[in-house]
This record gives C-alpha cells, structure tokens and sequence, in this order.
C-alpha cells in the first residue's frame, strides 16, 4: 500500500502542479457560490490547489489506504459512482487510479453547486482519457432516474449544520441503490457540542507560518499565495460531529447499516484532528 500511495501522490502532484494556476483563474470567472459560502467561494477555489500542493488543506489523499481499499472493493465494471461535493478532482482520481488498475470502466457523475471544481473534473477526465458527467446543483435538489451504486464523497458534512447533515444523509440514502454504498470520511470532535463551529480563523498566524515556511525565498509567488491562504483560513470553518455514537445513530435513523467504522487521525490544517472512515450500506 505504501508503494501505492507513493505512486499516486506523484501522480496527483504533477496533475495538481499543472491545474492550479487555472483553478485560480477559474475560480475567479465562475464562482458564484456554493456549499461552503454561499455569497462567493472564490477565497476557497481559487486557493485550493494552491494549498493541496502544500498538503495544507483537508484531502482525500490524508485517507488514501482506505479509499483505494473501499473502491477496490466494491468498484464493478459499469457501475454508477456518484461524487456528492467536491473541492477539486482528487477523489475523481483515486477512483480513476483503482478503476485503471482494476481494467474496469466505470460511470462518474459529479454534483456540486459551484462550477468551478466540476470544470476541473472535467478537464481532468479528458486529460486522462475517460468520460463523466456532472451535475451543477444542490444535492439535496438532485433528482435521478436512476440510482447509484457507490456515492461518496470527502469530509463534506463537516461544512454543515446538524439539521442539515440529516437532510443530506436523507438524499443520499433515497439516490442509493439496493445494497449500494456510501464511501466517506466524517469529522469528529468530542470536546464540541452540537453544532459548535471550528473556527479556523483562531489559528491563523500558525497556519500561514506554516505555509511561509513551505515556501523558497525565490518562489516567485510567495506574496500572492501567501494571501490566498490568509483568506481561506481566516473563512473556513468545520462543523464536526460529537461522537461515534451520534454518526451511528443518525445513518440508522435514516435506513443505512453501518459496515466499516475506523477512527483515525489525521494532520490538520493547523492541528491533528480525528476523523471517521466509515462505509454505509443501504
């Protein structure tokens, strides 16, 4: 797996290396809003591949071994694989890493309401040789005439509201099909009450410390990266959950067993932080 993981991260950091600079351009044309701001998520695209280079922001590579596990698994040829919310094509990645090892073809459908990350998926897909199709809405007004047999997605309840994790997990129960799972990772914190929000913004001089440090002096650059990660950790937040009991109790609720539940720790933003990787079957 070591090996693996080493191959991928070389992989998905030339492939980073060559988009970040359109991402950015990008974000600025199209970003109109979306699930993690609703007025403008330019602060947030636009700095994002920026700072994935970096491994400064929440990544589905921190969880690599067990989203190559949980694809090469349960990914079959021509099943349905939808992504619900994506910050860029990193996740679209691994499953194409897995599928192209697995010499299988599969079919992607990305959701999100920004733009921005599906034109990146897009154009990753094409510089790869391969086809998806994407949905520009909200999932939760999403409607299909056909369901899925894998969704998944990273960390992305931890941008929302306890009401309005229910409302998602709702949605991707009624969009999976029979026996058909959810592959995520869910953020948690035990020393939060619900709905307690993780201000980001409270750690910033660590944050951008960190990034400074990251840079060469001759990184030509450095003043304009230096303010995109200013604004991202001074906007982002996380809503996490409070315990394994309560991510428990809310996917029973909604007529989802959980099949695999492994707490993990990650390295943060700023801090370590625990995450869930958890896989769900309806």
């Amino acid at each position: 797996m070591i090996e693996l993981e080493q191959e991928f991260n070389r992989f998905i950091k030339q492939q980073l290396t060559i988009t970040c600079e359109q991402m950015y351009d990008i974000a600025l044309q199209k970003c109109k809003g979306s699930y993690i701001d609703s007025d403008s998520c330019v602060w947030y695209h636009s700095a994002w591949q920026y700072l994935r280079i970096l491994d400064k922001v929440s990544s589905p590579t921190w969880h690599f071994d067990f989203y190559y596990n949980s694809f090469d698994s349960y990914l079959t040829k021509d099943c349905k694989v939808l992504i619900s919310g994506t910050a860029d094509y990193t996740l679209l990645a691994i499953l194409y890493f897995v599928a192209k090892r697995k010499n299988i073809t599969i079919n992607v459908f990305v959701c999100d309401i920004c733009e921005t990350p599906l034109l990146m998926c897009k154009q990753f897909a094409k510089s790869n040789n391969f086809e998806i199709s994407i949905f520009q809405n909200d999932i939760l007004s999403l409607n299909c005439l056909f369901q899925f047999d894998i969704i998944t997605t990273d960390a992305f309840l931890s941008r929302f509201p306890f009401i309005s994790k229910q409302k998602i997990i709702s949605k991707w129960s009624t969009l999976l099909s029979h026996s058909g799972k959810i592959i995520t990772t869910i953020r948690v914190n035990d020393r939060c009450i619900r709905d307690q929000v993780i201000k980001s913004a409270e750690k910033k001089d660590i944050y951008l410390k960190d990034i400074e440090a990251l840079l060469s002096e001759n990184y030509n650059e450095k003043d304009k990266l230096l303010k995109l990660a200013s604004d991202y950790i001074s906007s982002i937040i996380s809503i996490p959950f409070c315990s394994q009991s309560e991510i428990i109790d809310v996917m029973t609720e909604h007529n989802l067993s959980v099949l695999h539940l492994e707490s993990t720790i990650v390295k943060g933003e700023v801090e370590p932080c625990e995450y869930y990787r958890t896989i769900l079957q309806k």
